[in-house]
C-alpha cells in the first residue's frame, strides 16, 4: 500500500511523535485519524483534528 498527500489514515496502534514547531515529544493514538501532509522538508507528517 502507497500513502499519498491528502490520504486519509487512521492509526492501528500507538505511534511516539515529536511535534514539527515545538519538538515536544507527543503520542499518537491508536485510532486516531488524520490527513497526511507533506512539510517543506519533503517528509510526511500527519495531521490529526
Amino acid at each position: 500500500m502507497t500513502i499519498h498527500e491528502y490520504d486519509i489514515v487512521a492509526l492501528i496502534e500507538d505511534l511516539p511523535a515529536r511535534h514539527p514547531e515545538t519538538q515536544a515529544p507527543i503520542l499518537l493514538r491508536r485510532g486516531q485519524v488524520g490527513i497526511v501532509l507533506t512539510g517543506f522538508d519533503s517528509k510526511a507528517d500527519a495531521t490529526v483534528p
